[in-house]
Order: C-alpha cells, then sequence, then structure tokens
C-alpha cells in the first residue's frame, strides 16, 4: 500500500507555522501523484506540544490492504 490509497489530508498550521506552509505543496508534489488527493488546510490556534507547527491528517482507502501493507 502507497500513496496511491490516500484520498485526503487536513492540515492544521499554527500562526507561526504559516510562513513554511507552501512547502507543503512541494512535498505534495515530490511524494504525490495526479489525480491528487483532496487537501484542506486550517489555520489554528495551537497543536498538542508547543513546538509542533503542522499536522497532517492522512485519509487512506485501505481496503483490500493486509497486515503487511499497513504496518509501520
Amino acid at each position: 500500500m502507497g500513496p496511491e490509497a490516500l484520498l485526503t489530508t487536513v492540515e492544521y498550521v499554527c500562526p507561526d507555522g504559516l510562513g513554511d506552509y507552501r512547502a507543503v505543496a512541494d512535498v505534495r508534489r515530490e511524494l504525490l501523484r495526479e489525480p491528487y488527493p483532496a487537501s484542506t488546510g486550517i489555520v489554528c490556534g495551537g497543536l498538542l506540544r508547543d513546538e509542533f507547527l503542522l499536522e497532517v491528517v492522512p485519509t487512506a482507502d485501505l481496503r483490500g490492504a493486509t497486515p503487511a501493507d499497513t504496518a509501520h
């Protein structure tokens, strides 16, 4: 299972991370292929830890995946 299973991403970015947020588009182009998954960016006041500036929540279609496909 690879990036082709990715359906959407939601990207939470803190105000302090907005200056570097455009780099996310470069990473998407480097790691993903067309048709690109849907993406939503949300500016938030903070994340779980103060040093975090960006959190990405992916949603993927893993139907048909085996346990080996989803192991980290």
